[in-house]
């Protein structure tokens, strides 16, 4: 069962969503998470808060990938 999504051909319906800080929880974090989401062949959400850089995740695999990003409102 595939899905198009933002134009990329994903190989299931589903996707691993963007979480913060996944090193607190795994010692490779984000790129665990990079290889597994390449391996089933869907996109992986690369927090905003991630703890290795986008420019890192994306030396990891070639699968398409989405950025979480805030935009914070300043006090002026």
């Amino acid at each position: 069962m595939s899905v198009e999504v933002m134009g990329q051909k994903l190989d299931m319906p589903i996707y691993c969503a963007p979480t913060a800080l996944q090193r607190l929880f795994h010692h490779e974090g984000e790129r665990a998470v990079a290889r597994a989401a390449a391996e089933y062949g869907t996109m992986f959400g690369v927090s905003s808060l991630a703890t290795v850089t986008v420019e890192e995740i994306a030396k990891i695999t070639n699968t398409p990938k989405m950025f979480q990003f805030y935009f914070h409102k300043t006090g002026a």
